[in-house]
């Protein structure tokens, strides 16, 4: 009973350190967040409406096209899909033929394309 009970402490103290740690990082990220809001605006007034957008939670993105929210939510999803799948979607684009392959890498790199920036932006360290 008392190796259990201090086993039990063990974990209890484990739990804690690790809530700890990941409030920290949740706290610190936020502020470094909030903190680039602020860098990146050209002014004081434009950094708070940048923030209030925010703060609307609102589900318009008018400056978001079709594609571009779907390869947005595509690769949120695959955050949640094993590694072991990546595997296997690989495998299977190895055993096609090679001519399905080509039409299906053209695809990917039209698609690339569409989602690419028509004009250079400017490295962000170059701009002061």
């Amino acid at each position: 009973a008392d190796v259990l009970e201090r086993g039990l402490k063990r974990w209890e103290v484990r739990l804690v350190k690790i809530g700890r740690r990941t409030i920290a990082v949740l706290l610190v990220f936020h502020y470094v967040c909030l903190a680039w809001v602020f860098f990146r605006a050209t002014s004081f007034a434009n950094a708070l409406a940048v923030l209030r957008q925010i703060g609307e939670t609102s589900t318009d993105h008018a400056n978001l096209g079709t594609l571009v929210t779907t390869a947005l939510a595509v690769g949120f999803a695959c955050h949640f899909f094993a590694e072991g799948s990546f595997q296997w979607l690989r495998r299977r684009f190895v055993d096609l033929p090679w001519f399905v392959q080509g039409p299906v890498l053209v695809g990917v790199a039209l698609v690339l394309r569409q989602l690419a920036h028509h004009e250079i932006v400017p490295f962000i360290y170059f701009q002061f």
